[in-house]
């Protein structure tokens, strides 16, 4: 993930996500790790790291998904779109 601080804030934005921790690289550019609580779930990411591994995330942005438990089908993708759209 290129900015995982825009994640969190679209997460929180469109889905309700509360931010349970946030840790940035000493220089203070990066999120190592960062937790939400979405929807009774956790959900946790990071910026990437390329360092580490030798090239750029390996799955291309596209192909992301956020999957999790829905009671209230009716209800979850109106409210994630409607925040989101304000």
């Amino acid at each position: 993930m290129n900015d995982a601080a825009a994640a969190i804030d679209f997460y929180k934005r469109a889905f309700g996500a509360t931010e349970l921790a946030r840790h940035h690289t000493p220089d203070g550019k990066r999120i190592m790790h960062a937790a939400l609580s979405l929807n009774g779930g956790m959900l946790m990411l990071n910026d990437d790291f390329p360092e580490y591994h030798g090239v750029k995330a390996s799955t291309p942005r596209r192909f992301r998904r956020l999957l999790q438990q829905v009671f209230e089908v009716g209800r979850v993708p109106t409210k994630g779109i409607s925040r989101f759209h304000q």
